[in-house]
């Protein structure tokens, strides 16, 4: 029961750690390390060895790991380092743990021959590993920013081979494993890491190590020290090598550094998408206004009348006074600041009536309805008051007397909440000051 609360234990920790890696992750600065490890094991598996000291079948305590110290074969592993605090990874290896010759002993009616007894096991772990020292003291200065401490922890599963002097094959069996560790790293460079690693692993099933090992007895652990190399791969310049050599400041640095221009880039991003809204609205309503009013249609004669108005505002007008007239009816192809052909054909007897007084300034408005942002429309009637001054000039009228101005929707004749009122707001206003 204890070692299933180990190992369940063990489990917990590696699943809140990939959890806490989660809310951690980026993926520009995670990368991929491996290595090799090896060491020496000391498994507390019954029975055990002498070596000069009284022999119980079953005892237990640091004797009993230390009267039994075998070498583990070198572990292989690999690590996803997914930042400088959080990383996870596989570990597979081969880890012996023979035992020297023993005098027979008898211990509760069960009797344990003299002789060597052969063991080990492989054992593969999923592992989660935690920077202590980047979460505890992240502004290490000098030589100590080369250095950290982890904390691992992983869960898995071993396959055990036993041999006892009396037995003629080899015997087997599986065992969930539960470990939890601690390894003291130094970074020699940006792709090499040497390490210093002490483990304790706990097997659920005590028979898959050894016959006389018993469920209920303290035993089939293991205390295990490892000495290790590690290589890391996929180095960027840009972020001063692998996220495993990075200290805190330096990361949270290239984080913030990251997320204002993705937030540079998300608000460009806002803002082509307001500017295709309000595009897409305009359409919307231009459509709208086109099947419920005929108001935007070019009516010649309804202009022509407009420009003979003016012409008889201005023969009455004295030095220095001025009169206005509204073109509303004057328009742009949809979006655009080009004038329509009948629109130029109203703009052109405007002109060919104005040369004929004596005109010391004209003012020409742009004006639009309240569809859209404040700042489109406003561009928009300043282009299209613009492209009005261009055509007077070009159809000869003197450029210098003439000013263009674009107002937006600051200044509304009609109600824009009807397409009749925005219609009537979509104008060019001529001001004249003789």
């Amino acid at each position: 029961m204890k070692k299933l609360i180990t190992t369940f234990f063990c489990a917990t920790i590696l699943v809140v750690g990939i959890s806490a890696q989660e809310l951690a992750y980026d993926k520009s600065y995670a990368r991929w390390s491996l290595g090799v490890k090896g060491g020496i094991d000391y498994y507390r598996v019954a029975p055990y060895g002498t070596n000069g000291f009284k022999t119980h079948l079953f005892k237990w305590g640091y004797n009993s790991y230390f009267l039994q110290a075998s070498w583990a074969a070198p572990s292989l592993f690999f690590e996803y380092s997914i930042n400088p605090y959080f990383g996870i990874g596989m570990e597979v290896g081969w880890l012996n743990f023979n035992r020297g010759t023993i005098k027979d002993i008898t211990y509760e009616g069960v009797t344990a021959p003299a002789g060597v007894y052969l063991g080990s096991t492989v054992d593969a772990l999923a592992v989660g590993s935690v920077n202590i020292l980047n979460l505890m003291a992240p502004y290490r200065k000098n030589g100590w920013r080369k250095v950290s401490l982890y904390a691992n922890f992983g869960i898995g599963g071993g396959f055990g081979s036993h041999k006892s002097p009396r037995d003629t094959k080899w015997e087997h069996g599986g065992s969930f494993i539960g470990m939890a560790g601690l390894a003291l790293a130094f970074n020699v460079s940006k792709n090499w890491e040497l390490f210093l690693e002490g483990q304790y692993r706990s097997y659920t099933n005590e028979r898959a190590l050894s016959k006389y090992n018993f469920n209920d007895r303290k035993s089939a652990d293991a205390v295990i020290g490892f000495f290790g190399v590690r290589y890391k791969l996929n180095q960027r310049k840009d972020v001063n090598g692998h996220a495993r050599s990075l200290s805190a400041p330096e990361y949270d640095a290239y984080m913030a550094e990251d997320f204002s221009g993705t937030r540079a880039r998300l608000n460009d991003l806002t803002d082509q998408v307001n500017t295709l809204r309000d595009k897409t609205d305009r359409i919307g309503n231009d459509v709208e206004d086109l099947k419920k009013n005929k108001a935007d249609k070019v009516d010649l004669d309804a202009l022509k009348d407009r420009v003979r108005s003016l012409e008889e505002e201005i023969k009455r007008l004295k030095t220095g006074e001025s009169a206005t007239a509204s073109f509303d009816n004057v328009v742009f192809e949809t979006g655009t600041v080009k004038l329509t052909i009948d629109s130029k054909e109203v703009l052109t007897n405007l002109v060919n009536m104005l040369k004929m007084h004596k005109i010391s300034s004209i003012e020409i408005s742009g004006h639009t309805d309240n569809t859209g942002s404040e700042s489109y429309n406003l561009k928009l009637s300043e282009k299209r008051a613009e492209s009005v001054k261009a055509y007077l000039i070009n159809e000869g009228f003197e450029g210098s007397k003439i000013t263009a101005t674009g107002y937006g929707f600051k200044k509304p004749i009609a109600d824009n909440s009807t397409a009749y009122g925005r219609a009537k707001n979509r104008r060019v206003e001529v001001t004249v000051k003789k």
